[in-house]
């Protein structure tokens, strides 16, 4: 069998071994370099690793570093083998591996120390003594653990009794003590739960006495695993959930989860909105990827289906590119909300969203019919059940065909009840009117013109612009009437009321003085005096269409 030794994720060392028959010899020795022998760990019954710690280095330059093992060879005589770590040297701890043990099979006592070779010193720590390992495992191939799985471990624990502990350790992983148990008749396998850690965690399980001993047995990587999702089906914004082992938040290995062909880095908290970010539909496969394996779960995640209740129609009647009142509070549940199409009829709508909820759809330039809304993005494409019958403005009358100024015109066709209209005419002045009963009414006050002519008629798109259709209807304007004012007195804070039909549509004079209209109503105008004019007694006149219009009534203007 292949035999693969790691012990932690750093060491991975080549080694070389000589044998000396004398340690090097010592010059004078001073505490400027400090140093420790750790005792040495034995691998698996057939390797071994020596160590050694520096406390301090100075500005020495160190020429090399190692171990000198020391064993007895007869009654009084010793013998010792120098072990050199390849390493540059470094403060704390230095070790060397080596795969195969190079101390004679014949002994099981032995003490090492560790030393250190500078141009002109050698520095050494303390013999610390050890024994040659008690057990032999079959096998130091890596392993893949699992937490809470159990682990079997084939070999020779014959001398292993009560006084033996297992713990476990790490980079990072304190050294912690677990249960073992050795099972078979000839106590040929070891057996342990292996303990709450993460993936990605390297982590070795060492067997040692009240002598201190050390003997590993097993080493391996911590494989995290998810075991599935929370929930399958999911609103666009909601976070994904999984139930998982052994794994956390920035662990050391490798691990994604896998949304369609996307691998993501784990992360407990997921937006769908971000996990999908980039694909398209609305079912995708899943599962994770642990550094080795693929694994996929049975189910697929999917998205919930848009309701009705996510797009509220609230105006079902309109004109091409007009506004129409919706509601889409709830739509960025199923598809986000600067990612998202709208058409009718086949042409694109615009929409504008508000947080109280009224939000306006403005439609295409769409031929007459009964339309749904069309909803599309990566993710969804929803027709509302719900439709919009959208048809073109069309005025079928306008009448009176004669007014006197300030009279209502009546637009008949099919106006949207609700909606407000825009008229513009040929004085180039526009007037307004909300539609009840399929017709509108506008009050054309203000005008120079004889002839009233409606150029085109408007309504709102786009929040602030119009859309326009032409027209040309004409209405003409009745001479107007002027029958008399009130009060017969007043200052320039008093309203002067002109009473006649149409009387709006007239220039007012006082003297060789033009006044202005300010307020008009059906059969009257008014107007204030400006506060220069000076007290006394005064007539008016009122011009219209080269003529004019005079009562025998006079005014008394006053300071006061």
């Amino acid at each position: 069998m292949k035999r693969i030794y790691i012990i932690f994720l750093v060491l991975s060392f080549l080694f070389s071994c000589t044998k000396e028959k004398e340690s090097p010899k010592n010059s004078v020795i001073t505490d400027k370099i400090k140093l420790e022998t750790l005792v040495p760990v034995s691998l698996f019954g057939y390797g071994i690793q020596f160590a050694g710690r520096v406390l301090h280095l100075n500005d020495e330059v160190v020429k090399e570093h190692g171990f000198i093992v020391k064993y007895k060879v007869d009654f009084n005589q010793f013998d010792s083998i120098y072990v050199k770590i390849d390493k540059t040297i470094a403060s704390g701890d230095n070790v060397q591996t080596l795969k195969e043990s190079p101390l004679p099979k014949f002994q099981d006592e032995y003490s090492v120390k560790y030393v250190i070779k500078t141009a002109s010193n050698i520095y050494s720590g303390t013999f610390v003594n050890f024994k040659t390992p008690d057990i032999r495992v079959d096998s130091d191939e890596e392993m893949t653990l699992i937490p809470g799985s159990r682990v079997n471990i084939k070999g020779d624990f014959t001398k292993v009794d009560e006084s033996y502990k297992l713990s476990y350790a790490g980079e990072d992983i304190q050294e912690t003590a677990i249960h073992f148990e050795i099972l078979g008749s000839n106590r040929d396998m070891l057996t342990f739960t292996v303990p709450k850690l993460y993936h990605g965690d390297f982590v070795r399980f060492v067997l040692f006495n009240r002598y201190d001993n050390k003997n590993v047995v097993a080493i391996g990587f911590i494989k995290g695993e998810i075991s599935g999702l929370n929930q399958y089906e999911y609103y666009f914004d909601e976070n994904l959930s999984f139930t998982s082992n052994a794994v956390k938040q920035n662990i050391k290995g490798v691990l994604f989860f896998i949304v369609g062909n996307k691998y993501i880095p784990l992360n407990y908290a997921y937006p769908i909105s971000d996990v999908l970010a980039g694909l398209k539909g609305n079912s995708f496969r899943v599962g994770y990827y642990n550094g080795q394996d693929t694994i996929f779960f049975p189910k697929k995640l999917s998205l919930r289906p848009v309701t009705d209740d996510a797009f509220v129609i609230k105006d079902f009647n309109a004109h091409p590119m007009q506004d129409v009142s919706v509601n889409t509070y709830l739509l960025t549940r199923f598809t986000p909300e600067l990612k998202t199409n709208y058409s009718i009829g086949g042409k694109l709508a615009k929409l504008y969203r508000y947080w109280n909820g009224n939000d306006v759809l403005t439609i295409g330039d769409v031929a007459d019919g009964a339309y749904s809304v069309n909803i599309k993005s990566d993710y969804v494409d929803f027709n509302t059940t719900k439709k919009i019958n959208i048809k073109k403005l069309q005025v079928t009358s306008v009448s009176p065909a004669e007014i006197y100024h300030g009279e209502p015109i009546i637009l008949k066709g099919n106006f949207i009840d609700g909606q407000t209209y825009t008229i513009d005419d040929n004085d180039e002045q526009q007037s307004y009117g909300v539609a009840r009963n399929g017709q509108i009414q506008i009050y054309p006050y203000g005008r120079t013109v004889s002839t009233y002519e409606i150029k085109r008629i408007g309504y709102k798109r786009n929040l602030e612009n119009y859309a326009w259709i032409d027209a040309s209807f004409k209405v003409n304007f009745k001479r107007p009437t002027f029958t008399g004012f009130s009060p017969a007195s007043g200052n320039s804070q008093t309203a002067i009321r002109f009473y006649g039909k149409g009387i709006g549509a007239g220039m007012v004079f006082l003297g060789n003085e033009y006044l202005s209209f300010n307020n008009y109503g059906e059969g009257w105008a008014e107007l204030y005096l400006p506060s220069y004019i000076r007290p006394g007694f005064y007539k008016f006149s009122i011009f219209y269409q080269n003529s004019w219009l005079t009562v025998d009534q006079v005014y008394e203007h006053k300071w006061n």
